[in-house]
């Protein structure tokens, strides 16, 4: 589970997928967000398999390689709820923090379901 209790939301890089599609990822770094009222919403960063994007292992490469995605997605997060709504970016982590925020969720799934 996420902040708040929510699941944990993943950004895929790659091909443009449907809403809701299971496939197949790598973890490549995670996105650490703080809502306007305190609240942690990180995002887990993955590379879709099949995809050029699936050879980069890092936000770093991912960023260098294809044209500042990481930082575009960034600037999404901090802008998408309109002027005001206080999402502040608290830095990007690397792939090893990304699977231990996936392993903790699937924990307290698991243990609360």
């Amino acid at each position: 589970m996420g902040g708040e209790g929510e699941s944990v939301d993943v950004v895929v890089f790659g091909a443009q997928l449907k809403r809701g599609a299971v496939v197949q990822v790598k973890l490549v770094g995670m996105l650490r967000l703080k809502e306007g009222d305190g609240a942690i919403d990180d995002k887990l960063l993955a590379v879709a398999k099949g995809t050029p994007e699936y050879n980069v292992n890092s936000t770093d490469e991912l960023n260098a390689k294809f044209n500042n995605s990481v930082a575009a997605t960034v600037k999404f997060f901090r802008t998408y709820k309109g002027a005001g709504s206080g999402i502040t970016s608290r830095g990007i982590g690397e792939a090893y923090e990304a699977m231990r925020l996936l392993y903790s969720s699937l924990w307290d799934y698991k243990v609360n379901n």
